[in-house]
């Protein structure tokens, strides 16, 4: 597995972390150990996520490291990547 597709594997970790805490959260807004364990998802995800933005490019449309609003248009179309094992 190449190191972008890792970054990609842990973000979507983080962020599936945070939506399950989310979830948590609404019906216990009182946790104090879900609102750390919140934050710190948050702050990792955050983390990766410039990583991988810094070396691959904006990870969405919208992304607050775009230099350019239109610099997502220069990474590989979803059609372009080879199939595994190629």
């Amino acid at each position: 597995m190449s190191e972008k597709e890792m970054l990609l594997r842990k973000i979507s970790a983080e962020s599936f972390a945070m939506w399950e805490l989310r979830l948590f959260i609404d019906t216990h807004p009182n946790s104090e150990k879900a609102l750390k364990a919140m934050e710190e998802h948050q702050k990792r995800y955050d983390e990766l996520v410039n990583i991988y933005e810094s070396k691959y490019g904006p990870l969405v449309t919208t992304s607050n490291s775009q230099k350019s609003k239109m610099l997502w248009l220069n990474g590989p179309w979803p059609w372009e990547y080879e199939k595994e094992g190629n």
